[in-house]
């Protein structure tokens, strides 16, 4: 039974958990933030085959689909497409899909042991603190996400229902010996050919863009130099990090908020305990009753757990389980560790699992931290509270200031902060503080553009506001041709190389075809051209053995027949060569080592059975009944 729990928690749902409903919204919201939990006045936003998806739960989950889009490098909180009323949608698709797919899955007679839920709960890095379940942390972000300990069970059963056909499907897929064959004889393909090099060098010379070229080419490509209207602002940015760093925190409050901790800090006691399973099978009273009798005759605990127990994810290492966590195992078993003292062993314990004897392998007593310990944590803090409070004030007397200032940089001496500048942006992208979608929006607003007054106060982030001001305006316009010309000549150049280098190779393949034999001709025409010439036999598309533009070139190449097919390509140098395809060998079985075959029949196992699980999931949904609200 624990040995299943613990197959369960290798899947990808505690990972999904601990970043889309913990990790990600405490760090960018922070803790208590409760803003994606106002109440749905009853409502509900849709209902599939009967259950019923309040708007309380769509609303977190778009803060939690939005919160996992911020988690990720560069995006931009201000975005449009993380705007609530364009997420919604996507993510009510979302939760009704998987409403159809628990409601399927149930009614395949499918559910969710209550110890595989347990074992999920315990793994879950959030409700840890210094690597160790803490009742306090699973309780308090419980709340903070509007959770109960029952309703958080629940949805991760049905996370877990959710997944349990479609995995089946997955997990049961199977390729035709047919199918293997093709795609194998496709990877182990061989091709034989040979290439005419034409060296760039040989055209390069005496190319030149004239004025006429330049003029023309301008004229071809102006829409693509046409520079977007763009504008620079000067402004004022209060944040509550810049506040912090110049508070300082004097001793006593530090000890005084320490005091208040410590006081407020709840004991509680930590078990390592072992066991030994005995699952309910014929003959169990017998072997219970002769490992109580061993325990009692003192004999050792870990060789019994590795003779008896039937827990095989424990009974290698002395059956040790690790810190109990509460809530998480049967309650039986938890009231029967909380009567035994460190090195005890309990009497028999029963459980739906089966009968277990319980060992306390250590107890501690956990303790405040040290004052020392504490101190950084504290000062911080009580900087970040003071650096709020002035925060309010200062943002208060900001809007206040700016609102009819002539300029902002007497507003800036009048609160002690500094005038700050951006080089110019468009509307659509920016540097800097300009990367922010709604500094980008007031900077482009009529009153900031066109008025020339101060903005409103912006709110950048939590505790990050901005104030700004127009500093110079660039209308929309055209670049200049001499703005562009260096670039104009460069690619005017390229192209008439180009141009001239496939002329080349066109004469080279029909002076080629002519000869009695393509590759003997080939390489005595490519000799008395100064031409580079090159024969590969029975070459793999994984070889390195040509560059990888002719490679490319040789096996996309479609041939029929014994005639040998042509075709020329750039390779990685500029230079213009010309591919002579004489031959196509399909590849076989005996071709692909055996670890490789077996790799390759596992990733189309997995990847058929994605499709027909996907298959699957769309057909739930399509049978399903749903209304949206």
């Amino acid at each position: 039974m624990l040995q299943s729990v613990r197959d369960n928690m290798k899947g990808g749902l505690v990972a999904f958990v601990v970043i889309l409903f913990f990790v990600v919204p405490l760090v960018l919201t922070g803790v208590g933030d409760g803003s994606f939990l106002g109440s749905a006045a009853g409502t509900d936003a849709a209902e599939v085959d009967g259950k019923n998806i309040s708007n309380m739960e769509l609303s977190r989950a778009v803060q939690m689909r939005k919160n996992q889009i911020l988690s990720q490098d560069g995006v931009d909180p201000s975005a449009d497409f993380l705007k609530d009323e364009n997420l919604r949608g996507p993510v009510l698709d979302g939760l009704v899909k998987q409403a159809a797919l628990v409601e399927s899955s149930r009614d395949a007679g499918v559910e969710i042991a209550d110890e595989i839920i347990d074992g999920q709960i315990g793994t879950i890095d959030a409700f840890k603190i210094d690597g160790k379940f803490d009742k306090q942390a699973y309780r308090r972000l419980l709340a903070n996400l509007n959770y109960t300990s029952t309703g958080f069970r629940n949805m991760l059963a049905e996370e877990m229902l959710s997944r349990q056909h479609a995995e089946a499907i997955t997990m049961s897929a199977f390729n035709t010996d047919k199918e293997l064959d093709i795609l194998v004889s496709l990877i182990q393909q061989k091709r034989s050919f040979f290439t005419v090099q034409i060296p760039k060098e040989k055209v390069v010379e005496g190319i030149e863009a004239t004025d006429e070229d330049i003029a023309a080419y301008y004229e071809e490509h102006k829409p693509s130099y046409a520079e977007p209207e763009k504008v620079s602002i000067n402004y004022i940015q209060l944040s509550v990090d810049a506040l912090a760093k110049d508070i300082e925190v004097n001793e006593e409050d530090i000890k005084a908020q320490y005091e208040a901790e410590k006081q407020n800090f709840q004991k509680s006691v930590e078990y390592e305990v072992a066991h030994i399973l005995i699952e309910d099978k014929e003959g169990k009273e017998a072997v219970v009753s002769e490992v109580q009798s061993k325990l009692a005759g003192g004999e050792d605990f870990s060789a019994l757990a590795a003779s008896y127990s039937d827990d095989s994810g424990t009974k290698e290492n002395g059956g040790n389980l690790g810190v109990l966590t509460p809530g998480v195992f049967p309650e039986a078993f938890e009231q029967a560790v909380y009567t035994l003292s460190e090195g005890d062993v309990s009497e028999p314990v029963v459980t739906d699992a089966g009968t277990h004897f319980i060992k306390v392998v250590s107890k501690k007593t956990e303790v405040p931290p040290t004052f020392e310990e504490r101190k950084d944590a504290i000062v911080l803090a009580l900087k970040k509270a003071a650096a709020e409070e002035k925060f309010v004030g200062l943002a208060d007397q900001l809007g206040e200031l700016s609102f009819t200032a002539p300029n902002l940089q007497e507003v800036a001496e009048a609160i002690g902060l500094k005038v700050q500048s951006t080089a110019p942006f468009s509307a659509t992208s920016g540097a800097g503080i300009a990367g922010n979608a709604v500094v980008r929006e007031a900077a482009f607003s009529s009153d900031v553009l066109k008025e020339g007054y101060n903005s409103k106060v912006i709110e950048v982030s939590a505790g990050n506001s901005v104030v700004l001001r127009k500093k110079e305006h660039f209308p929309e316009r055209t670049k200049s041709l001499d703005e562009v010309k260096d670039s104009i000549i460069t690619a005017v150049e390229q192209n008439k190389t180009q141009e001239k280098l496939e002329a080349l190779a066109a004469e080279t393949i029909e002076a080629i075809k002519g000869g009695d034999s393509a590759g003997d001709s080939a390489e005595a025409f490519a000799q008395a051209q100064g031409y580079e010439f090159k024969s590969y036999d029975k070459v793999k598309r994984a070889d390195a053995t040509a560059d990888y533009q002719v490679l490319n070139s040789a096996f996309t190449t479609a041939k029929s027949g014994q005639d040998v097919v042509y075709n020329s390509v750039a390779d990685v140098k500029g230079n213009q060569v010309v591919v002579g395809l004489q031959e196509v060998i399909p590849g076989s079985r005996a071709d692909m080592p055996e670890q490789q075959m077996k790799a390759l029949i596992s990733q189309l196992r997995f990847q058929g059975g994605r499709f027909e699980a996907t298959a699957f999931e769309d057909q739930v949904l399509a049978d399903a009944k749903v209304e949206i609200y």
